[in-house]
């Protein structure tokens, strides 16, 4: 069976950002490292704004937080072939305000892609 890749659009903050912005919404004190926690304390967040959570990056010098605002499945994806790039809409819209207001003062949009 053959792989299925996907392409997110949103958001990127960093682990420690992500780690310091769930002990706000939780009140528990989470290390950046703290993957699963994390997520669970942050996807709870964002999930009522039809928005997912989930880390990315390839090597652990990269790894992130991805506020997820678009999704889309890869046909033919061929490893090294540019991936296009999303165009900022509505649901980036509505998450940019959110986040800044949750104190996610670096917000980056990007596009990223499962591998």
């Amino acid at each position: 069976m053959a792989t299925v890749h996907y392409r997110w659009g949103g958001f990127v903050i960093s682990l420690e950002t992500a780690a310091d912005w769930a002990f706000r919404i939780s009140g528990k004190t989470l290390r950046p490292r703290q993957y699963d926690a994390i997520q669970t304390v942050i996807k709870a967040k964002v999930n009522p704004f039809k928005a997912g959570f989930r880390l990315v990056g390839d090597t652990r010098e990269e790894m992130a937080f991805m506020v997820i605002t678009q999704s889309e499945r890869l046909q033919d994806y061929k490893k090294n072939n540019p991936v296009p790039q999303f165009e900022e809409g509505e649901m980036e819209a509505m998450a940019k305000p959110l986040l800044e207001r949750e104190g996610q003062s670096i917000i980056i949009n990007i596009t990223a892609f499962s591998d």
